[in-house]
């Protein structure tokens, strides 16, 4: 009765075991099949975006990039500013040791900013970037006419304000509206 027992003792084991295997090796599978069914298979479709770049100089420029080059040319700006900076740092320690006069300003940090929205077509992007830059340039050639009309209508004294008139002053001979410091 014993070697019964065992055996059933035995066999009821194996029947464990072979039951949590199972179920085991079935969690496993549709484990893989749900990430099979989860995961999306997408194609990198080529877009592109229109940025605008003020080097350091002041011009401003619009380009159109890959949008995964976007990030790498605001790296390559930067890294030119720090080459413009160092350069200029070593004229100007050159010009104290020479004793010289060193009038040339500090470089001015360009910039480069993402314009618009992501183009798919190359092309489109393009006629979006000629389309900035012409509304650049006309905005850049109204201002320089304004500034031009300007200098011309402002007074040449430099002081816009009428002078004041004798019955205005004070004991002092000084206007009003001026402070006498004495």
């Amino acid at each position: 009765m014993r070697t019964g027992m065992r055996v059933l003792a035995v066999a009821l084991a194996a029947a464990v075991l072979a039951s949590v295997v199972s179920v085991e090796a079935a969690s496993r599978t549709t484990r893989r099949s749900t990430r099979k069914t989860t995961k999306k298979q997408t194609t990198k479709i080529a877009t592109y975006v229109v940025i605008q770049v003020k080097d350091m100089q002041g011009k401003t420029t619009f380009e159109v990039i890959p949008t995964g080059q976007y990030s790498d040319r605001v790296k390559r700006s930067k890294e030119e500013y720090k080459q413009a900076v160092k350069q200029w740092q070593e004229e100007r320690l050159k010009a104290r040791k020479a004793k010289e006069k060193f009038t040339e300003k500090k470089p001015v940090s360009g910039t480069v900013k993402r314009l618009g929205k992501v183009f798919r077509d190359q092309d489109k992007a393009k006629a979006y970037a000629e389309k900035m830059q012409e509304r650049f340039d006309a905005r850049g050639k109204k201002m320089e006419k304004k500034e031009d009309e300007g200098d011309t209508e402002k007074p040449a004294t430099g002081s816009a304000k009428p002078e004041a008139t004798d019955d205005k002053k004070d004991a002092n001979d000084a206007p009003v509206n001026e402070v006498n410091v004495e």
